[in-house]
């Protein structure tokens, strides 16, 4: 049976492919059978630069020229893929990027990643453009076996084992939207908001409710979301203590971190000193003393102090700025990469804790790429969120008990307000 797409409703988010080639230089492309059946009809023998594809464990990549960038990426900037046989004759993975799909049991939900430029800055064509687009590749790919609905009743643990079936789970994700849209809110409220559903679900005893009284809780808690916040919200500037400022830091390394291609196809010696020196960045990055050490995608080495002194650029619009993380905020919660099998598994509150963190991380990695200025912009809070976004769902790490260990600490302290509220990128 065909699973039918789950489209996201995100009317303001709108792409349209500027060819700024990201893509094409940064990630790492995987590729189904059929997509290796193409290229090989294709016959590219001769006209690139060697082999088009090579296997990597039990999966085939694209492969990347010496220089770095696909090894179908012409000088112009164009993909020869595309120029001569079309666009439906590139990798699946091509076609739908900036979209993934994410099978669910009641269909293939279609998620947005804003590691693309263009989608962190807002294109010119509304998203539903791609939508037969994503129906005809999910088709294609579940055809191949390569998309395929999990099996289970589609339940989702919330906390402490205790579980939510779709329909509670559904209406648990239209409060909490609901809630992220109240735009005669401050984001930052809004946030805190959400941090303290995350703290209370966290703490509630519930696996001390039978199942009904437990999903009705739950349920209930998110309806009221705006009430969690008001008794606590004048004591949100507490600062964050030393541990949970390190926690913060070791979460953005493990969001910018990621391998290469070059890397990844590199002589043992040369992976061995790379993780030594990965190893060695990570604990400078844990102890946050003296300068930064250097992380993928930002430029320079800036002094730790320095970052914790740059604030809003006058430039900085709310609307702009709240917009962009409204946007991201519910394309997380629409393609169902929050929790359950879109992110590695993790309960709801788990799920959640995450996503408050990886704002602060956002946050505070905007502070980073403008630490030389002293003051970020919203071109620093696209970058920073492209940089956090790029890892989601896709880096080992963060599913990791480590991390998992690390939001149970934060949530026991309610050390995750404190983040955010330090770290959210708002206007002055």
């Amino acid at each position: 049976m065909n699973l039918p797409i789950i489209w996201p409703d995100l009317p303001r988010q709108r792409f349209e492919c500027r060819s700024c080639t990201n893509c094409c230089r940064e990630l790492v492309v995987h590729l189904t059978r059929a997509d290796r059946a193409k290229i090989d009809k294709q016959k590219w023998g001769g006209r690139i630069e060697g082999e088009p594809y090579l296997r990597l464990g039990s999966s085939y990549v694209l492969r990347h020229r010496p220089g770095g960038g696909c090894v179908f990426l012409a000088d112009d900037g164009k993909c020869r893929i595309h120029a001569e046989f079309g666009a439906t004759e590139k990798p699946a993975a091509c076609q739908l990027y900036p979209f993934t799909l994410e099978a669910a049991p009641g269909g293939v939900h279609v998620a947005l990643r804003f590691d693309c430029p263009t989608v962190a800055a807002n294109g010119e064509r509304p998203i539903e453009a791609r939508k037969d687009d994503s129906r005809r590749l999910s088709g294609e790919l579940q055809a191949q076996s390569a998309i395929v609905a999990p099996d289970g009743d589609g339940f989702v643990t919330v906390a402490h084992g205790v579980k939510l079936p779709p329909t509670e789970t559904d209406q648990f994700v239209a409060h909490v939207e609901r809630w992220l849209r109240t735009e005669s809110v401050p984001m930052p409220k809004r946030l805190y908001a959400l941090g303290r559903l995350t703290s209370t679900l966290h703490h509630a005893k519930l696996k001390q409710l039978d199942a009904d009284s437990a999903k009705e809780l739950v349920v209930m808690l998110a309806a009221g979301i705006r009430e969690l916040a008001e008794d606590s919200w004048d004591a949100r500037h507490e600062a964050p203590s030393r541990r949970e400022m390190r926690v913060l830091r070791q979460t953005v390394f493990s969001h910018c971190e990621h391998v290469t291609f070059e890397q990844i196809v590199s002589p043992l010696w040369t992976s061995l000193r790379f993780r030594l020196n990965q190893l060695n960045r990570a604990r400078a990055m844990s102890a946050g003393v003296g300068a930064m050490p250097m992380l993928p995608g930002v430029i320079g080495t800036p002094a730790f102090d320095a970052i914790e002194r740059v604030v809003p650029d006058a430039s900085l619009s709310e609307k702009e700025v709240d917009g962009l993380l409204l946007r991201y905020l519910l394309a997380r919660f629409e393609g169902r990469s929050v929790f359950g099998p879109g992110y590695y598994g993790f309960s709801i509150v788990e799920g959640v804790a995450a996503l408050q963190l990886s704002i602060a991380c956002i946050g505070w990695l905007a502070r980073s790429l403008a630490a030389a200025r002293t003051t970020f912009n919203q071109n620093d809070v696209e970058r920073a969120i492209g940089l956090i976004d790029r890892a989601t769902n896709r880096v080992p790490e963060l599913g990791a008990k480590s991390a998992r260990l690390r939001l149970t600490y934060l949530l026991d302290r309610d050390g995750l307000g404190r983040l955010v509220s330090r770290y959210v990128p708002a206007a002055t």
